[in-house]
Parts: C-alpha cells; sequence; structure tokens
C-alpha cells in the first residue's frame, strides 16, 4: 500500500490511464503506417516465438 502511494506521489500527471491509452493508440497507428510505408514487415506469431526461443537458449 505505502510503495502504491509513493508511486502515485512521484508518478508524472501525464501517466493517466487514458494517456498511457492515448500514447499506446499513437504507437499502434506509427506502427501500422510503418507497415503500410514497406518499412517493416508482419512475421508469423509462431515464427516470432522460435525467435525468441532460439535467442535465449544462445545467451551463455
Amino acid at each position: 500500500m505505502i510503495s502504491g502511494l509513493l508511486a502515485q506521489r512521484d508518478a508524472d500527471p501525464q501517466d493517466t490511464p487514458e494517456a498511457i491509452a492515448a500514447a499506446w493508440d499513437e504507437e499502434i497507428a506509427r506502427r501500422v503506417d510503418a507497415m503500410e510505408r514497406g518499412e517493416v514487415k508482419w512475421i508469423d506469431g509462431d515464427e516470432a516465438l522460435a525467435r525468441l526461443r532460439a535467442s535465449l537458449t544462445d545467451v551463455h
């Protein structure tokens, strides 16, 4: 409880749920625009997970 109160005290006023949701909406739109311009491409979810697993097993 106290840590939650401290976090609230130190929180940026722009970190409201509404502001966070708006920031995510902007980020999603930015990423979709990049896809539509051909700057990035989608990869299959299974492929993404396989790449992630491979990168984690390569860590020493």
